[in-house]
């Protein structure tokens, strides 16, 4: 006795079950265009993700070189740039700091910027600003 059971359509002709050509053809394309759609979205999120990097490593260079200027009791005005070993291009820039009314005295405000950039985009750079007590040279 055969174990295999037979369907007959309304003809009298043995029905094969299974797919056909088009609907492997559609699942096929499916599978691509879900596939397509799952690589680019972890492709979105590497490329956010090393930005984030980026981002956070100029704000800590930035605070760093911020930090470095407030712990030189004598601040030297001027203009100094450089690049960190981590491809980040630097500058500071520090300047006498006008008040509304006059001083005396060794100690006098001056206006700190630190400005890091990590690109040629716009939105690739951070600037701190920040007012400081010292002994200006």
């Amino acid at each position: 006795m055969n174990s295999s059971i037979r369907t007959f359509d309304l003809r009298g002709r043995a029905a094969c079950s299974g797919f056909t050509l088009i609907e492997a053809v559609v699942a096929l394309a499916i599978l691509a265009l879900t596939l397509t759609v799952v690589y680019h979205s972890f492709g979105w999120a590497l490329r956010r993700s090393a930005e984030q990097r980026q981002r956070e490593l100029a704000w800590l260079t930035a605070q760093s070189l911020l930090s470095r200027i407030r712990i030189d009791h004598s601040i030297g005005t001027g203009h100094h740039s450089g690049r960190t070993p981590a491809g980040l291009s630097w500058e500071s820039k520090v300047e006498p700091y006008a008040l509304p009314f006059a001083t005396q005295g060794a100690i006098a405000p001056v206006q700190v910027t630190v400005r890091v950039s990590w690109g040629d985009g716009h939105g690739q750079q951070l600037e701190l600003h920040s007012i400081e007590l010292g002994n200006v040279r």
